[in-house]
């Protein structure tokens, strides 16, 4: 993410126009200490100079007085501007001030996966990228800007993870259909990876009823399983630790900012 509270402009517009008539005074004055002395000495080159130019230190005298002028309208502008964004400003804060308590180092330490998704989505949905339009989003991306990366480990995670759940569900459904393994629900899902592989057992008890050597054949099948899949669960797994890089990163950065 970039985060864009004050603008290079704004910060530094002061500075810019102070930078600029210090510069310009010294100019001016260094120009008039030359004329004064090319005419002390009477040079001829620089007694054809100012008599070409013999009123050189009224029109120093005026464009300096012009420049000030428009110094001044600058900084009265740009005074203007500021305070007229004041509002603006404060929707920014009120954002970048949301997004630190949705995206909380509180949140980073549980990483399992169902509880990692979660937060992604419920990220997602507090600033209206899941769709949904016509209601105003708790968070505007106003203040910061989410860059193409991290937009893109997100799509990635969320596609790997729907991918490989999908496959472990097709597979174990198909498994336990095949045997006729008895189901006690209707409908037998796994909804959290890292709960389900973990701890295959758990995951047995809870959601059918085997004997001990339908456990065994059952279990070893989940072990080839897995073996299978590893490439598509290495992704996540790396896919997973370069977003929680990510994120931590800009735990850091909004640690920065003073949120209040």
């Amino acid at each position: 993410m970039k985060f864009k509270v004050f603008g290079f402009h704004e910060r530094l517009y002061q500075w810019i126009a102070f930078i600029s008539v210090v510069l310009i005074t010294t100019g001016c004055v260094a120009y008039y200490l030359v004329l004064k002395d090319y005419s002390a000495t009477g040079n001829k080159a620089a007694n054809r100079f100012l008599i070409e130019f013999q009123d050189s230190s009224f029109i120093i005298g005026v464009v300096y007085a012009l420049f000030l002028f428009i110094v001044g309208l600058y900084l009265s502008s740009m005074s203007s501007r500021v305070q007229n964004l004041y509002y603006h400003r404060k929707e920014q804060y009120i954002n970048i001030k949301r997004l630190s308590e949705v995206v909380s180092v509180d949140l980073m330490h549980d990483v399992s996966d169902d509880k990692y998704v979660s937060m992604i989505i419920l990220h997602r949905g507090f600033t209206g990228r899941l769709g949904e339009k016509k209601r105003r989003p708790y968070i505007i991306e106003d203040g910061f800007k989410y860059t193409s990366k991290y937009l893109k480990l997100e799509d990635d995670l969320l596609s790997l993870r729907s991918k490989l759940l999908e496959l472990y569900n097709l597979k174990i459904n198909k498994y336990i259909d095949c045997y006729s393994l008895k189901k006690k629900h209707l409908n037998v899902f796994i909804h959290d990876l890292d709960e389900f592989l973990l701890d295959i057992n758990s995951w047995i008890d809870k959601h059918i009823e085997v004997t001990e050597i339908q456990r065994k054949a059952f279990l070893d099948y989940i072990r080839k399983l897995v073996a299978t899949v590893s490439k598509m669960t290495r992704n996540i797994i790396e896919t997973n630790l370069s977003l929680s890089e990510y994120m931590l990163r800009v735990l850091e950065r909004l640690k920065t900012l003073p949120l209040g």
